[in-house]
């Protein structure tokens, strides 16, 4: 607007009450503080993130919830009795009952017979042996085969596949049944830590899981999930890259800072590559004057250095400067963090073109000031990850990913951990995990919801 000017947020901020200030936009207060949620809502800088309730699960969309179906899990028994259970689905949760000729017990999961009187033809299959005990039998199976009557072949566990992912198992020995299985995850999510190159079972029906860092096959960990989960992957839409560029002048440097920083803002402006579009801004951001005839080298790996040798006085200053580049879009692809890269990338070859040849330059005081030297670093996209997250970065990508349902992120190692026996956790990007209520367990470590507490 002509004679004045107006300030505009990035995504994610609105302008405060004083019209210059950028404040966190809480994307979470409509809808009944669901915001754009489908049931949870949490507000984070510049961002939001969705979570579901005890029994669901959300959705690839990152914001709708779906009832997670207990029941599907170890081949259709749930969390039930995994011989005489039989597991029904419901809204949030689900059920456990009994064959007939069973009860359920006390900890609503398992099955004990109403009437055992002594072994029976067939009472236990695959060649083992029933063992007759006071009101109980048992059966003593052959190698390689388990299950309360020896029902379960080596190797023919159906462990359930990671959360949000996948696995591919082949049968490697038709004859004795060995297996070998690898599991991957579905669309943009990622694991949580590095899952084993395999997972191999030989054949007495031993499970161990293989990878290249590790120092022959190791046990599987206990529990339904052998391998980690697939989590949430949040790409940050922001980049940025550090420069020097080295000016002669034999002026008043410090009372020339203001007018230094305004020309130089400038001089970037009319660069080409400051406007690289397809959704991407680029513009300075910090811009420090050092005056003095002698530049210091970026503290960081620098690519290149432009010196033109040409000493035309004693005195000068150093033009400290950073570029950053954004993307607007709310949810960011590695294709679009690359772009990021290039665009600044641009920004540095057009400057150390200019520079060569003489063209980058800088009127001050009434003079016109060719640039001496100058030298830039690389490009970095800049990820600040929250408590209950992960942070990975290379040269081209950085993320953040959740520590997933049954784990919790333990600030001081960086990593995320399994929730212990006797704990659980049912949403992701946690610290810590909620303790069973008194008088129930878990049976295995990495439980994901409050079902899986059984009575003592």
């Amino acid at each position: 607007m002509h004679g004045s000017y107006r300030c505009i947020c990035q995504a994610g901020y609105q302008l405060d009450a004083d019209d210059v200030s950028c404040i966190d936009a809480d994307e979470c207060l409509a809808n009944g503080g669901r915001g754009p949620c489908d049931q949870i809502c949490t507000d984070l800088d510049g961002s939001y993130r969705c979570s579901c309730e005890d029994g669901y699960q959300l959705n690839s969309d990152g914001f709708s919830c779906a009832d997670v179906v207990e029941c599907d899990a170890n081949g259709g028994q749930g969390y039930c009795d995994p011989f005489h259970g039989v597991c029904q689905n419901t809204p949030g949760s689900y059920h456990c009952y009994c064959e007939p000729g069973y009860e359920l017990q006390d900890d609503l999961r398992s099955c004990t017979a109403t009437d055992v009187d002594g072994c029976f033809a067939d009472a236990c299959d695959n060649g083992g042996t029933c063992v007759d005990g006071d009101s109980t039998l048992s059966c003593t199976c052959p190698t390689g085969y388990k299950g309360e009557r020896c029902q379960t072949p080596p190797c023919s566990e159906d462990y359930d596949a990671p959360q949000y992912g996948g696995k591919v198992c082949t049968t490697s020995d038709l004859t004795t049944g060995a297996m070998m299985c690898t599991v991957f995850c579905e669309g943009d999510r990622e694991f949580a830590w590095r899952p084993a190159d395999a997972y191999t079972c030989n054949a007495e029906g031993t499970w161990s899981a293989l990878s290249a860092v590790s120092n022959g096959p190791q046990p599987l960990p206990p529990g339904p999930r052998p391998w980690p989960d697939c989590t949430g992957r949040y790409r940050p839409g922001r980049a940025h890259i550090k420069g020097e560029v080295f000016y002669y002048y034999d002026g008043d440097c410090q009372s020339s800072i203001q007018e230094i920083i305004t020309n130089f803002e400038q001089i970037f402006s009319d660069l080409q590559s400051a406007q690289p579009g397809a959704g991407i801004s680029t513009q300075l951001g910090t811009v420090d004057i050092e005056c003095g005839s002698t530049a210091r080298s970026l503290p960081r790996s620098k690519r290149s250095v432009v010196n033109l040798q040409v000493i035309k006085s004693t005195g000068g200053f150093t033009i400290k400067f950073e570029v950053v580049a954004t993307i607007s879009d709310e949810t960011v692809t590695e294709n679009q963090q690359l772009d990021l890269v290039f665009a600044l990338d641009d920004v540095y070859f057009e400057i150390e073109e200019k520079v060569a040849s003489n063209q980058f330059n800088l009127p001050i005081g009434g003079q016109l000031l060719s640039a001496a030297s100058f030298e830039m670093g690389f490009a970095e996209i800049q990820v600040n990850c929250t408590d209950g997250q992960l942070a990975y970065q290379d040269e081209f990508q950085a993320y953040c990913t959740d520590c997933p349902p049954g784990t919790f992120h333990a600030v001081g190692t960086d990593t995320c951990e399994d929730c212990p026996v006797g704990q659980y956790q049912d949403r992701s990007a946690q610290v810590t995990c909620k303790t069973c209520p008194h008088n129930t367990w878990t049976v295995f470590p990495r439980s994901v919801e409050l079902a899986e507490c059984v009575a003592l």
